[in-house]
């Protein structure tokens, strides 16, 4: 223990009227210790290890001086709590559980007034084939007048936030949800975008609105996977995080050799079932079969 911690130590025993041999429960030390207000024993209450408090059986004061019992007792805290840390996923939005392709089909229809083909890859930056960067503008200010827009999505397969509220609850999972949605009129996106996974199914859902790399994120918060219809996105998890990217791809087709080394391979490649690719990139094509995959991963996790 450095000095001032020691110090810090019997002064704060002092001030709240314990003894060396005095045994007391550590929550109950980490306390007292707080009561005191002292400067003097800021440094010594801020080294305590929260973990402490969690501890079920008492040991002498004396025992908390010391580096070794604080050292011992946090490694063994933390293998404790990794033996039950649940799965943390990450699921993209649209394309993956709202279908944001047909509306936009549509508003484009009415504001154009001609046919437009369904884009692979419909986001905020490629909506659909056939506009260029001045049509596709226009058509985002359009959205952005709609109230609560996002809410008035479809399913991509209906039941799909239901199921995947099921399983998170029954496995304990930790979910996140991610999108790049643009505000609109009404609420936030964020909060549109919570509105309508409850309404869908899935309870208290946790909603974050990206600015970043996902792949940035992903690392940030400790994600054990993520799922996104991208492949750049999928690619920006594997670059910059441990996660494992799942890209849903219910086309049936993607050319995903040029996706993941930049050279055309003058084929697309048919996407299967939970095949990983060097990258790696777990292909699925639908939530069910995402959620398959996410359990097998899980049932690994726990034979570490």
């Amino acid at each position: 223990m450095r000095p001032l911690q020691a110090a810090a130590s019997l002064s704060c025993m002092r001030l709240a009227g314990l003894g060396q041999n005095d045994v007391v429960h550590p929550g109950q030390t980490l306390t007292a210790l707080a009561s005191t207000g002292t400067a003097e024993a800021a440094p010594y209450v801020a080294a305590q290890p929260r973990a402490f408090a969690r501890r079920s059986s008492h040991v002498p004061l004396s025992h908390l001086r010391t580096s070794h019992f604080r050292t011992s007792h946090l490694r063994t805290s933390r293998l404790a709590l990794s033996d039950h840390m649940p799965l943390r996923v990450a699921f993209d939005i649209d394309g993956v559980v709202a279908d944001l392709r047909s509306v936009l089909v549509r508003e484009a229809e009415v504001l154009f007034g001609r046919a437009l083909s369904i884009a692979p890859d419909v986001d905020e930056d490629h909506p659909l084939e056939g506009l260029n960067h001045r049509e596709r503008q226009r058509l985002w200010r359009r959205i952005a007048t709609i109230e609560n827009f996002w809410e008035t999505l479809e399913e991509t397969e209906e039941g799909a936030v239901a199921r995947i509220a099921a399983v998170a609850s029954k496995r304990r999972w930790e979910v996140l949800f991610i999108t790049k949605r643009p505000a609109t009129a009404g609420a936030s996106a964020q909060t549109q975008t919570q509105r309508w996974l409850s309404a869908k199914g899935f309870p208290l859902p946790a909603v974050y609105v990206v600015r970043r790399s996902r792949g940035a994120i992903a690392e940030a918060l400790g994600l054990d996977a993520v799922v996104d219809d991208q492949l750049p996105n999928c690619l920006d998890v594997v670059a910059d995080s441990h996660a494992r990217p799942l890209l849903l791809c219910r086309s049936g087709t993607m050319d995903l050799h040029q996706g993941l080394t930049g050279e055309s391979s003058g084929a697309a490649v048919r996407a299967r079932p939970a095949v990983t690719r060097p990258a790696p990139v777990t292909l699925v094509r639908s939530v069910d079969e995402c959620l398959d995959v996410l359990e097998a991963m899980e049932v690994k996790k726990s034979e570490v």
